[in-house]
């Protein structure tokens, strides 16, 4: 049996988000995505506080992807750090 994983991230837009979505499912790196209305989001950048909005992205995978799910979310990620967990 193996283990499966519920991976949440962020997306600044929708369009970039329903893209990337596909992509992951395409390379079969996840099994389906849930791409949640746009949000607020108050963060802390560079020691300044910051407002910007963002769409979250539930992931629902398999142990044996999560490594490459992180490399493909890191290298097409336009956040300067990808909002992903490490396992």
């Amino acid at each position: 049996m193996q283990d499966h994983y519920l991976v949440i991230t962020s997306w600044p837009d929708l369009g970039g988000a329903k893209t990337q979505a596909r992509h992951w499912l395409q390379k079969k790196l996840v099994a389906s995505v849930n791409i949640l209305p746009k949000m607020d989001s108050i963060y802390v950048w560079q020691e300044q506080p910051r407002q910007d909005t963002a769409h979250k992205i539930l992931i629902k995978t398999c142990a044996y992807r999560i490594d490459a799910l992180q490399r493909e979310n890191r290298a097409a990620h336009p956040y300067v750090i990808a909002e992903i967990p490490q396992f």
